[in-house]
């Protein structure tokens, strides 16, 4: 592996093109103070004679971060990459990955891992971005690293006589909580709340639900807490005579954590919770759980890979609203539970498999077992296969209230119900064939044709769900 040279890893680089140097894509804001373009050969007429398609480095833009999803930005501002549709068509992998940094922002970690005559060659480098930046600022700082990252490349091409590199300002290392003072002390706090509603004449549904959390996250430290309450109301008239049923269900969860590093590898940490839930017959619910964690691979490649072990044990309380079907309306237990988690991102795709074990120690016979994967595979040039899915024995279910459910209680789920198991699953098989080359942006009528917008925003969004 060949690093690269130190004055690209820690400089703001501007590569243009002589055709257009002060003014190029992507060196916006950056025109004043960098040192003016070293000029190529001229052809007739004192214009830059343009490359060859043929000799540009061929490029894969590869992004497995949740917050990425600007592939028309990075090909139009780095123009002189062959942007290519399959990374099998390549000659450098460009991967990105990111992961969640201690002030809400994030740190986007690019691999220009090298294919043909570049086999074997990977570099590495990061950016950071701040909770607050805005979504244009984001996908500057990731361009700028990109740029950066492929100089090495475009300067064993043709290009190398058009390049030009310039540092913008001093380098400098990032601050650490040691070199800078910070009135917050690293504290970041967030607050937040939504709403929503239907009304037919025959049926309402109203939602609300709202959330605050505080966190601060060090080499050494992650603390936490968090509270968040939802409220959903449903009223539904169910024959002509006028008469209506309401069914209200609500959650209030609270919880505390403290998780401090022990080495590269070893964690240790305590977790307290205390909720609320119609649907869980829970009127409260109180844990608290110490654990400890080992990483077969530093934390420090947590963005390329994981493979990790927790374990944690401690009390349990629930007084439950209705009496269970052990006819019990509180009991206070201890629980125990082992979590595995795999997660591989590589140039081949996703892998992320997560295992995990819980155990009411007052009867082993109480316990859940669950398994949750996700994957996304590049079996060959354009076919990629996306599996996902998780399946769950359930044996658990304290909380069940005795005397069952009526047939409306079942319709609108307002509570849970006894089951053995649960098991969710998706498939998808896509297959993409034509030209290799993709570098051109056009987006036009996006909105008539079902695209949507007019230019693609950093966003992401999912969801999830689980039971205790």
């Amino acid at each position: 592996m060949s690093p690269l040279p130190t004055i690209a890893l820690r400089a703001i680089a501007v590569l243009v093109l002589a055709a257009g140097a002060p003014g190029a894509p992507g060196a916006a804001g950056a025109q004043e103070s960098a040192p003016p373009a070293v000029p190529g050969p001229r052809a007739a007429g004192g214009r830059a004679p343009q490359p060859d398609a043929a000799q540009l480095v061929r490029g894969f833009f590869d992004c497995q971060s949740f917050n990425c999803r600007e592939f028309d930005y990075v090909r139009t501002e780095i123009p002189w990459v062959n942007w290519m549709r399959d990374r099998f068509d390549s000659q450098v992998h460009v991967l990105v990955t990111s992961v969640r940094n201690g002030a809400g922002g994030l740190d986007f970690t690019v691999a220009f891992i090298g294919r043909e005559r570049w086999q074997g060659q990977i570099d590495t480098l990061r950016a950071t971005t701040l909770p607050n930046d805005a979504d244009d600022v984001v996908r500057r700082k990731l361009v700028q690293v990109i740029r950066v990252g492929l100089v090495r490349y475009a300067a064993q091409t043709p290009l190398l006589s058009r390049l030009n590199v310039g540092i913008l300002g001093p380098a400098m290392a990032p601050p650490t909580p040691k070199d800078v003072r910070d009135p917050w002390n690293y504290w970041i706090f967030t607050i937040g709340g939504s709403g929503s509603g239907t009304l037919e004449s025959r049926q309402e549904d109203e939602q609300a639900s709202g959330n605050f959390s505080a966190t601060r996250v060090t080499e050494a430290w992650r603390l936490g807490l968090g509270v968040s309450t939802s409220y959903n109301g449903r009223a539904f008239q169910l024959d002509s005579t006028g008469a209506r049923r309401t069914f209200i269900n609500r959650t209030y969860d609270g919880s505390l954590y403290a998780v401090r590093a022990l080495g590269p590898r070893w964690s240790a940490g305590l977790l307290g919770s205390v909720g609320y839930s119609d649907f869980l017959n829970e009127d409260l619910i109180l844990r608290v759980q110490p654990g400890i964690e080992y990483n077969v691979y530093p934390w420090s490649q947590v963005v390329r890979r994981q493979l990790s072990v927790m374990y944690a044990a401690g009390p349990v309380h629930f007084d439950y609203i209705r009496p269970t079907i052990f006819g019990l309306l509180r009991e206070t237990r201890l629980q125990h539970k082992l979590i595995a988690t795999l997660a591989q991102r590589q140039s081949w795709g996703t892998l992320t498999v997560t295992v995990q074990g819980q155990q009411f120690l007052h009867d082993p016979t109480k316990y859940n077992l669950s398994i949750n994967g996700f994957s996304n595979f590049r079996l060959g040039k354009g076919l990629s296969i996306n599996l996902s899915g998780s399946a769950a024995q359930v044996r658990d279910q304290l909380y069940l209230p005795a005397g069952g459910l009526s047939q409306e209680q079942i319709l609108t789920r307002q509570q849970a119900l006894a089951t053995d198991y649960v098991v969710r699953f998706n498939v998808g098989l896509s297959y993409t064939f034509g030209s290799i080359y993709n570098t051109v942006v056009n987006q036009r009528l996006n909105a008539l044709l079902g695209f949507g917008r007019g230019f693609n925003q950093f966003g992401g969004g999912g969801g999830g769900g689980g039971g205790r």
